[in-house]
């Protein structure tokens, strides 16, 4: 399974790589003015999605520094110097929260799909059982008087491995009380006897 992620993996580092740094020159380019703060979900939604949850914690942080490295360069200048780390740190938390918001639907998607993929074994297990079911309801079954066998094509099978094969049902064996009673009154006769 690892071989089949890696792929993967390197693809969405690759492609998170590339918008970040895309969204990074065109936010430098428009200016303070212009704020482009929800492209940075991209790269954020790519690392999450193919790299997991490191993916979307490493890329958050770029993505905040990033904005936070335009906004110092692009001269953009506020009536305190708090309020620019103010903006760093709620731009982290969104970035970081939609991160991790679509890590988490990711694997919901997954095991959803798992489940799926069970559900529709065991429907066509049901499926192929019902199908023996139909098959064997209106047959006559040929059953041999004295032993109780029955004809399977052009073997005589007991009763347990007929219902195995056919049914894949398992047998276990127990007493009833008539079959007890019969067993007792047996003994008791071979007691006699003896």
């Amino acid at each position: 399974m690892r071989t089949k992620e890696r792929p993967g993996i390197v693809h969405g580092l690759a492609w998170s790589t590339a918008s970040l740094c895309l969204v990074a020159v065109l936010d430098f380019v428009t200016g303070y003015e212009i704020l482009l703060p929800l492209l940075y979900l991209v790269p954020v939604g790519l690392a999450a999605w193919y790299v997991g949850r490191t993916g979307a914690w490493a890329f958050a942080l770029l993505s905040a520094l990033t904005w936070f490295a335009d906004d110092l360069t692009g001269g953009h200048r506020y009536a305190h110097e708090c309020i620019r780390y103010w903006n760093l740190l709620m731009f982290l938390g969104c970035y970081l929260s939609v991160g991790l918001i679509l890590v988490r639907l990711k694997a919901s998607l997954e095991k959803a799909q798992e489940l799926l993929r069970e559900k529709t074994e065991a429907l066509r297990a049901l499926d192929s059982s019902s199908s023996k079911m139909r098959q064997l309801e209106g047959s006559f079954q040929t059953v041999c008087a004295w032993t109780n066998q029955i004809k399977d094509g052009d073997e005589w099978v007991d009763f347990q491995v007929y219902l195995e094969r056919h049914l894949n049902i398992r047998l276990s064996h127990g007493m009833s009380p008539a079959g007890l009673q019969k067993y007792r009154a047996a003994e008791r006769r071979e007691r006699l006897l003896q």
